[in-house]
């Protein structure tokens, strides 16, 4: 009886607990600015023109990411039994640095060794929970 007992409260509890992720999507009006991060990927591409023209594809861990001055365009909540998702879609002056474990990766095709930008990006929050 006591098994049976621990077994119920562990189960309940384990159901109680709400699962979550984010899923951030981000880029300029002519796409040389654009990243994903979040629960599907991770990375980031910066276009650009310095004798040699081309595309510089980061992991996120190898940035920083600074929203310097935002404004929210839409946002939107959708709640069902088991799941709320919050759609929120800003526009944003962004300052792209290079993290402290990659001070130079930057560097190569941005002589500022910074990229800033003005974006628009849709952010979806997803949180699923048991009914009540």
């Amino acid at each position: 009886m006591k098994v049976f007992v621990v077994f119920f409260a562990a189960l309940t509890l384990s159901q109680a607990q709400a699962a979550s992720w984010t899923q951030l999507k981000c880029s300029n009006s002519d796409g040389s600015v654009k990243w994903q991060s979040g629960y599907h990927e991770d990375s980031m591409e910066l276009k650009y023109s310095n004798f040699v023209e081309g595309t510089l594809t980061l992991d996120m861990d190898q940035i920083n990411v600074a929203f310097i001055k935002s404004t929210t365009l839409k946002q939107k909540l959708f709640k069902t039994c088991h799941r709320s998702v919050q759609g929120h879609v800003f526009a944003s002056e962004v300052k792209i640095t290079a993290s402290e474990k990659h001070p130079y990766i930057l560097k190569s095709h941005f002589p500022e060794n910074q990229v800033q930008a003005e974006v628009i990006c849709t952010k979806i929050t997803t949180v699923e929970h048991a009914c009540n």
